[in-house]
């Protein structure tokens, strides 16, 4: 954090925008393993360090790096968190992804709990719930590209009215906001059979 300060002061800038964007998804990587040899998935819940290390960097580092910035951020400035589908569709996969998907829930709730804070110093808050993107995380499912989650992210950015949540991509063929909108306006009763 002193070379941001240092370089900002040097250059007479402010920060304007924070990207969260650093996430780990191990249970994701044995699940993807598992279906390249062809066999089912167990239905079993990873080890707790797993869950230690997934919470420690997809949700502890997001309040670790908005935390080091929020001094250098620019009245106005935006902090954008990258989330995933996962953070309203849970279950899906069984317990092989139990932590990666409770991660995305926390995230949910400490972007809502940002937004809502840092109101007041005009400081805007959004969250991007990409469907499934062509990444190195994500080979073998991607059906859709970086660019669009990219669009979402400069919107978020630049716009003078961001939104508070961009659903980027599709999930199975079905655009990310439907999916996620399904499952959080569906009677539990009813989310649960899909």
């Amino acid at each position: 954090m002193k070379e941001l300060q240092s370089f900002l002061e040097q250059h007479k800038k402010e920060l304007i925008a924070v990207v969260n964007n650093a996430g780990i998804n191990p249970e994701g990587d044995k699940m993807t393993e598992t279906f390249r040899k062809g066999e089912e998935l167990k239905n079993i819940l990873a080890e707790p360090s797993i869950g230690s290390r997934v919470f420690e960097t997809n949700v502890i580092g997001v309040g670790r790096v908005t935390k080091a910035c929020l001094p250098y951020l620019a009245k106005e400035g935006r902090i954008v968190n990258i989330g995933s589908y996962f953070g309203s569709v849970a279950g899906a996969t069984k317990l092989d992804h139990c932590y990666y998907e409770a991660s995305k829930f926390a995230l949910e709730g400490m972007t809502d709990n940002m937004r809502r804070s840092l109101r007041k110093e005009g400081i805007k808050v959004a969250l991007v719930k990409p469907g499934n993107i062509l990444t190195d995380m994500n080979e073998d499912y991607g059906e859709s590209t970086t660019r669009e989650v990219a669009v979402d992210i400069e919107h978020a950015i630049t716009s003078s009215n961001p939104k508070t949540r961009y659903y980027p991509g599709k999930v199975k063929g079905y655009q990310s906001r439907f999916v996620c909108t399904l499952y959080e306006m569906l009677p539990t009763w009813m989310s649960d059979k899909l």
